[in-house]
C-alpha cells in the first residue's frame, strides 16, 4: 500500500466494489475582499444581490446549498 491510498485495495473486500470517482465542487478562483467600512460593505452586499450573514464565504451567483451529512449509501441487493 503506496503512503497515498487510504485503504489496502489488495484487501477481498475490496474486491469488485464499484469505481468511485469524486466530482470536485469547490470554487473555480477564490479572492479575499477587504472593505473600508460598513457603508462600503453594505453597497458590495448589494451589488452581489445577495444578504450579508455570519459566514465566512459567499458564492456569486448565490449557490444552493447542498447537505449531504444526511446521506447513507444503502445496498439494495
Amino acid at each position: 500500500m503506496s503512503d497515498l491510498e487510504l485503504f489496502d485495495t489488495d484487501d477481498p473486500l475490496w474486491h469488485q466494489m464499484p469505481e468511485f470517482n469524486q466530482q470536485d465542487h469547490g470554487p473555480m478562483f477564490t479572492v479575499k475582499i477587504h472593505f473600508r467600512n460598513e457603508a462600503d460593505m453594505n453597497e458590495f452586499f448589494d451589488l452581489i444581490n445577495q444578504r450579508r450573514t455570519k459566514r465566512k464565504s459567499y458564492w456569486h451567483p448565490a449557490a444552493e446549498v447542498r447537505r449531504v451529512a444526511d446521506k447513507l449509501w444503502e445496498d439494495t441487493k
